[in-house]
């Protein structure tokens, strides 16, 4: 019997051979096509969700950059309030004299100084901390739109919002303006009002105003933007969580680079409004002539720009009794939620520089991916 089980296998081996090739390919066959079915299923899947997340990135951008323009104004407000020049410019303007017009002259310095650095660092801090939060918030959100859960309800949300920004645009701005005046005291104390200054020398006084600052502030950014008391003390273990990943973030290196260098940015935008004023353009009139109070008489140097609408302004100096007002004037003017109205707003133009800032938005970018994984 087996004699002829294997003369039959013997005559039939290559049948066998092959039979065995194509019922082992087709089973391969069909293997690779279920992997392959299943390897696509997963492609689409992820590009389903890569263009849900980016999509839901995009409307966090757009909320958190519509968040930041309606909050701006009232942020300016608050620094204004805070940093007041108006009895000074009232009583300049009723011509009073001797030691009394010298000690006002001086305090309008400090306070002129010290409104330019605050917008500056009030400003960027508002940029950066809000396109953090929101981007916590959307990828939390995210998370629960996949889960088809809703963990962050809407008032773990308004609760996260308002901690920050009522300690950002409240004491946390107290706080930060306190030591940006006490500062400006130490940089501008020993500078006179007749002192002849050029662009360049503004843009140094500044820089030493800002280092003086950051040195003082040694990195704590925090403790302007989150209050000491509220970051571990909500009653939701939730709320607690997202408050712990802020704290996270506010304090880590790439958080305190933006912010940084998103100041150092801002630090331009002053001067550039400043150069303004140290040209001529047309008519033997500069933008110098609006503001006020102007006690002084021209300078040689103004009577150049006067004759010449070409200047070089790194040749150009004035007195710091002519650049005081200008400062004032530049932040004297709250800005307006509605961007046509803000095209030569000082406030305005540092938001639209950091709202498009590349590396604020790559820090929101990467808070969001982390936090909707």
């Amino acid at each position: 019997m087996l004699s002829k089980i294997k003369g039959f296998v013997g005559r039939h081996k290559k049948k066998f051979i092959f039979g065995g090739v194509v019922i082992a390919g087709g089973l391969l066959l069909k293997y690779g096509q279920r992997k392959l079915i299943e390897y696509q299923e997963k492609q689409v899947k992820e590009f389903l969700d890569r263009t849900r997340r980016s999509q839901h990135f995009e409307s966090t951008e757009k909320t958190t950059d519509l968040a930041i323009i309606g909050l701006i104004p009232a942020l300016c407000e608050s620094i204004i309030k805070i940093l007041n020049t108006e009895s000074i410019l009232a009583e300049l303007k009723t011509n009073c004299k001797g030691n009394r017009k010298i000690e006002l002259w001086e305090e309008l310095k400090i306070l002129s100084f010290a409104r330019c650095t605050a917008f500056v660092y009030a400003i960027s801090l508002l940029v950066t901390s809000l396109r953090v939060q929101l981007n916590i918030i959307g990828g939390y959100l995210y998370k629960d739109a996949l889960q088809s859960t809703e963990k962050i309800t809407k008032e773990i949300q308004t609760i996260y919002s308002l901690v920050l920004i009522q300690h950002l645009m409240g004491s946390g701005l107290n706080q930060l303006v306190k030591i940006i005046r006490e500062n400006v005291v130490k940089v501008m104390r020993n500078q006179s009002l007749k002192e002849k200054l050029m662009l360049n020398d503004v843009e140094q006084l500044f820089w030493s105003i800002q280092h003086s600052v950051d040195k003082d502030i040694n990195k704590n950014l925090i403790q302007f933007i989150l209050p000491a008391e509220t970051q571990h003390n909500q009653q939701d273990e939730l709320l607690n969580k997202m408050l712990a990943d802020s704290m996270d973030v506010f304090e880590c290196g790439e958080y305190l680079e933006t912010c940084e260098s998103s100041i150092n940015n801002a630090f331009t935008v002053v001067i550039d409004n400043v150069a303004d004023f140290y040209v001529e353009p047309v008519n033997g009139k500069n933008k110098l002539n609006d503001c006020e109070p102007t006690t002084s008489k021209d300078t040689p140097e103004k009577e150049t720009m006067n004759n010449n609408s070409h200047v070089n302004i790194n040749s150009v100096s004035l007195p710091l009794a002519k650049i005081i007002p200008i400062l004032n004037a530049l932040t004297s003017q709250v800005p307006s939620t509605n961007a046509a109205d803000n095209k030569s707003n000082f406030a305005s133009s540092i938001t639209v520089l950091q709202t498009t800032n590349q590396n604020i938005k790559t820090l929101g970018a990467n808070v969001y991916e982390v936090y909707s994984h």
